[in-house]
């Protein structure tokens, strides 16, 4: 999948934060997952859903948990059981409520777009 994103495209803003364009798709991306108690996603996953370059979404990961909107953990094991699957990335749910809220209607504007590609096996 390639994703496009026009300086044109219209994406729902986020209350009082300046997210670009490519950091509210790796956001929404992220949200998918289920936040820090759900899946992490590595730079490559994150990559594959979104179209972005690895560059790309590295920069949004870092500036995403910079700004207190994701979480990166390392020491990762599959869910299976089947051996380490290395450090990932994932959306912080420990926000505010209207906060959330807003992510939500972001992630599902980003899905019906088809801005993000999600589906299971993205780790």
């Amino acid at each position: 999948m390639m994703t496009i994103l026009a300086a044109n495209t219209q994406m729902p803003s986020l209350g009082c934060l300046s997210l670009t364009g490519a950091e509210k798709l790796v956001l929404a991306f992220l949200w998918t997952g289920g936040g820090e108690d759900g899946t992490h996603y590595s730079f490559a996953a994150i990559s594959a859903g979104t179209g972005l370059s690895r560059d790309d979404v590295r920069e949004c990961c870092r500036s995403l948990a910079g700004n207190g909107l994701a979480v990166f953990n390392k020491g990762l094991w599959r869910w299976d059981g089947s051996g380490p699957a290395g450090a990932g990335y994932a959306a912080k749910t420990d926000l505010p409520h209207g906060l959330r809220q807003e992510i939500a209607a972001l992630t599902e504007a980003t899905i019906s777009l088809g801005l993000i590609d999600v589906h299971d096996g993205y780790y």
